[in-house]
């Protein structure tokens, strides 16, 4: 009953609890291959936390609920759906003008191999002496790359850079403000100073790339 109620609504976003009379929200997902739609599970259990991002699940919310980690789950997987409704939208008018899409994906070292990381799953690259940390909304890697090498790497259409040490991606501001000399809000609540010197190109690019009333 569960697959037919899912596979009728075709939701966006799925809040799935593991533990139900006669099926796990495990084995439901395993009927759908591809699917289109994020999941939230949510269960009173904390021991089938990786089995659920095994399954590529956006969220993990345990009972009782608590509003906050709801509320930031929540943002995370609005982020990520309005991310692929926007990629599919270029892919297809890119498609249409018969124009081929360049690759939006990038590989990091990982425990001794290279973890491939989707550009719009970053939220921010931060310097770190000779190295380079990029942070996702999940995982944090160390890159043996200065931050120039990394910027070079990153298409400036989808990133900028706001100080010294931090380049951010656009996708993942939250709120920002010119107040203390200019304070820029990331969806995992990172709080990135804008530098003097660049504040006022980089309020001028948040002008253009938001619709400001």
């Amino acid at each position: 009953m569960a697959h037919r109620l899912i596979k009728n609504c075709k939701p966006d976003l799925l809040f799935l609890d593991i533990e139900m009379p006669n099926v796990s929200g495990f084995d439901v997902l395993k009927r759908f291959e591809n699917r289109e739609f994020e999941v939230v599970f949510v269960t009173a259990y904390d021991e089938y936390a990786i089995e659920a991002f095994k399954q590529n699940a956006i969220g993990y919310i345990l009972k009782p609920v608590d509003a906050e980690d709801f509320i930031k789950t929540v943002t995370t997987a609005l982020i990520r759906i309005k991310e692929k409704q926007l990629a599919n939208t270029d892919a297809l008018l890119e498609k249409a003008n018969g124009i081929e899409q360049p690759t939006k994906d990038f590989a990091v070292p990982y425990h001794g191999d290279y973890k491939v990381l989707s550009q719009n799953d970053v939220i921010y690259c931060k310097a770190d002496g000779s190295y380079c940390v990029v942070k996702t909304a999940t995982q944090k890697f160390v890159v043996s790359k200065n931050l120039k090498h990394i910027m070079e790497a990153l298409p400036d259409w989808n990133f900028i850079k706001v100080n010294r040490s931090y380049v951010i991606n656009p996708l993942h501001i939250e709120k920002f403000s010119k107040k203390n000399g200019g304070e820029i809000h990331m969806s995992d609540d990172t709080l990135v100073s804008v530098s003097k010197k660049i504040k006022d190109e980089v309020f001028s690019f948040l002008s253009d790339r938001f619709n400001i009333f």
